[in-house]
């Protein structure tokens, strides 16, 4: 992954999603000059400070080391799921993809599950 062009993508995509440079500097307190400049490549965005990275992008999450990956984007998950992603994370990509296939199949499986007890409920409402 190149991280100036993947920067230089999510700062073209907060522009956007604030409407305009004027408001992401209202929205983050970052100066428009400055989001101007690296907006318009006359500051190299490989040169942005970490303090106005983090400003731009308040739910960046970066992990150092992959043993400590941090899960702060899946506090909605239950403690078991967290446990399950951190376990995901530590395999080879192989892994991963067997692992979102299984998970996928035993989604499936429950929701076809349900719709047999909800089918099964409707007939014996109507019986």
């Amino acid at each position: 992954m190149d991280l100036v062009r993947e920067t230089k993508k999510a700062l073209l995509r907060a522009c956007d999603k604030a409407g305009n440079q004027l408001r992401l500097q209202e929205k983050t307190g970052v100066s428009y000059a400055v989001i101007n400049k690296f907006h318009s490549g006359k500051r190299d965005i490989g040169n942005m400070t970490l303090y106005t990275l983090e400003k731009l992008f308040p739910e960046l999450d970066v992990s150092y080391f992959r043993d400590e990956v941090r899960l702060s984007g899946f506090s909605n998950l239950s403690r078991s799921d967290q446990k399950l992603l951190k376990i995901i994370v530590e395999l080879d990509e192989d892994g991963k993809l067997d692992a979102l296939e299984a998970l996928i199949t035993i989604r499936e499986r429950r929701r076809l599950a349900g719709e047999v007890e909800t089918s099964k409920h409707v007939r014996d409402q109507a019986g």
